[in-house]
């Protein structure tokens, strides 16, 4: 019997409350704030602006992902499975087949744009 644990992934943000609308989150996390603290430092300079610019989109995009992505249920064979015969992975995954796109706008820096679409091509098969 396969784990049913992994079959329903419900995610929820933390938010603060506001009035600027349901469109609008604004993430409730002290990582976040602290990281951002520190980028919005004029002392701060490189390679510490990339680095700090990389774990906020990071984590960013992990919250529009799971929060937003279409999901679908998959059956993964994994290592265990050489030597457990019920080592399959049943469960939901963000569907692959999704459509995306990463606009680079150049007031942004070209690094948040390279790092979604390095990030979303993990997750997501490419169009070819």
């Amino acid at each position: 019997m396969p784990e049913i644990l992994y079959q329903h992934v419900d995610y929820q943000l933390s938010e603060f409350s506001h009035k600027y609308g349901s469109k609008v989150h604004i993430l409730k996390s002290a990582y976040l704030l602290t990281l951002l603290s520190k980028l919005g430092n004029p002392q701060v300079v490189q390679p510490q602006l990339s680095t700090l610019l990389s774990l906020l989109y990071d984590h960013l995009l992990d919250v529009v992902i799971s929060k937003e992505f279409p999901r679908v249920m998959t059956t993964v064979e994994t290592r265990m499975k050489k030597t457990e015969p019920q080592g399959d992975y049943y469960g939901e995954v963000i569907d692959p087949n999704q459509k995306c796109v990463s606009v680079c706008i150049a007031r942004a820096g070209n690094l948040p744009s390279m790092y979604v679409y390095h990030k979303l091509n993990q997750i997501l098969k490419p169009e070819l």
